[in-house]
């Protein structure tokens, strides 16, 4: 089966493929592919939802509970910001570790330095 386009005449459904894409298979012009999000209901039972369903009103096939579904509540949005957090306490990790280092080595020199004066004084 072909993936679900939105196209601008105003079709929404499976495409058909055309070289690298899919076109409409109304007014053969080539149509952006909807993307699909796995979003939970309040009940935690998770589906897929494509993009141009978020914001509307839905109700679970499984526990009939009306809800919104939002991007923001996806799984893969939830991910991403994970991944990005991850990244960013990464960021910050390395930063410190770079500052300690660099504490280190001045600790170090200092230390070297006051071996050498208490040399060079006798």
């Amino acid at each position: 089966m072909a993936a679900s386009i939105s196209c601008a005449c105003g079709y929404e459904g499976p495409g058909t493929a055309a070289g690298d894409g899919l076109i409409c298979p109304v007014c053969y012009a080539s149509a952006a592919v909807l993307r699909q999000w796995r979003v939970p209901c309040p009940a935690g039972h998770v589906f897929a939802v494509q993009e141009n369903w978020l914001g509307r009103q839905m109700i679970c096939p499984k526990c009939n509970e009306p809800f919104v579904p939002e991007l923001a509540g996806s799984l893969e949005s939830r991910e991403e910001a994970r991944q990005r957090q991850e990244q960013d306490e990464a960021r910050l990790a390395r930063r410190w570790l770079a500052i300690a280092v660099g504490a280190g080595g001045l600790f170090v020199l200092l230390l070297v330095g006051l071996a050498v004066m208490s040399v060079l004084r006798r």
